[in-house]
């Protein structure tokens, strides 16, 4: 119970706040929050990563056994959506997102840091990097009438993540007005993170909620959890605090960028919506059980 408490009041509510604020702003104020979106997505979120990265102690040998788990995470997403498009005959592009990439990044990396503190921020960022590349080039030629990937150059994320390890392993110090303002930002920035989650979930319709529990709960959710498991051991991924990040991160419900690609390349932005709607919530289930196992096993 005391997790679930920390779930609402540390993650939920920014959530809420970020889904009310989706309902309450008007057509007039929808560019101003587009901007401020854009501006945390393109300067905050990347500038906390970076910053983070940098100075948190991170080893070569830990960055690529997290990217070989989220790396075969992401091949597992690919058989299961398979799977699901054979299954209900429907092109494989039309669900595909939201089976295969799961919230890494807002979601994953404000839950980690409550659970792991500053290292499972690393840890979600390094297996995040994996799954944002793959969710802005394979994503997007899937979904895309055109088939283009420069989607992926314009992501500062990614650039953010490699620039933090590159001057991490160069053992380069971190100056002192980065560190301190990156500690300032990560104050807003996470609760920011959560926020722009819950404003993903404004277009919602009752009549695809059940293909969205199947696809979006069983299968991104639970089957995630499941491959993470298996990536885990098979890696030999040993440090508790590592393996729990994988875990968690795998478990994670659809992205609520599979959101903004969906509204961009016109693909299923209901059941998208939806899909990450319902995923957020069992959010309240999976953390806690998953704590659980991990408990068990280390």
């Amino acid at each position: 119970m005391e997790l679930v408490s920390k779930l609402v009041m540390q993650v939920f509510i920014y959530i809420l706040l970020g889904f009310i604020m989706s309902r309450l702003v008007s057509k007039n104020l929808e560019k101003f929050v587009d901007i401020f979106i854009n501006f945390a997505i393109y300067f905050l979120i990347p500038f906390f990563i970076l910053s983070t990265i940098w100075a948190a102690p991170l080893s070569v040998l830990e960055a690529t056994k997290i990217i070989s788990v989220a790396f075969f995470v992401f091949v597992a997403g690919i058989l299961m959506a398979q799977v699901w498009a054979y299954s209900r005959k429907i092109p494989f592009s039309k669900h595909c997102l939201s089976i295969i990439f799961m919230n890494s990044a807002y979601l994953a990396i404000p839950i980690n840091t409550m659970l792991w503190g500053k290292q499972g921020a690393v840890y979600t960022i390094i297996f995040s990097a994996v799954i944002s590349v793959f969710n802005y080039t394979a994503g997007v030629w899937w979904i895309s009438k055109n088939k283009s990937i420069v989607e992926v150059l314009k992501l500062p994320f990614i650039y953010a993540v490699v620039a933090g390890i590159g001057l991490n392993i160069l053992a380069i110090p971190i100056p002192e007005v980065i560190l301190k303002s990156g500690n300032y930002v990560s104050y807003f920035t996470l609760p920011l993170m959560l926020a722009l989650v819950g404003y993903s979930l404004k277009a919602i319709k009752p009549e695809v909620l059940l293909d969205a529990f199947f696809a979006g709960v069983l299968l991104r959710m639970l089957g995630g959890v499941l491959a993470g498991t298996f990536f885990v051991f098979v890696f030999d991924v040993t440090s508790p605090t590592m393996a729990g990040v994988c875990l968690m991160t795998a478990s994670m419900p659809p992205a609520a960028n599979n959101y903004i690609l969906a509204q961009r390349y016109k693909a299923e932005v209901e059941f998208t919506s939806a899909s990450i709607f319902l995923g957020t919530v069992f959010v309240l289930l999976t953390v806690p059980a998953i704590s659980y196992f991990l408990a068990m096993f280390y």
